[in-house]
């Protein structure tokens, strides 16, 4: 998963992207057999991110 911040390169004269950040899979799905609105309800528990928190 990917996201960051779309902006207009004037110089370039097309859509480019900044301040991208990824994370794994493992941060961001719920586990296997989980569904997405209970794993979200629940704090997203067993999620594997290195560092903070992936979702806010």
């Amino acid at each position: 998963m990917a996201v960051g911040e779309a902006f207009f390169d004037a110089e370039k004269k097309t859509v480019s992207v900044r301040n991208a950040m990824r994370f794994p899979a493992e941060c961001v799905n719920p586990p296997e057999g989980v569904k997405s609105e209970t794993w979200l309800a629940g704090g997203m528990t067993g999620r594997k991110c290195d560092g903070g928190v992936a979702a806010k």
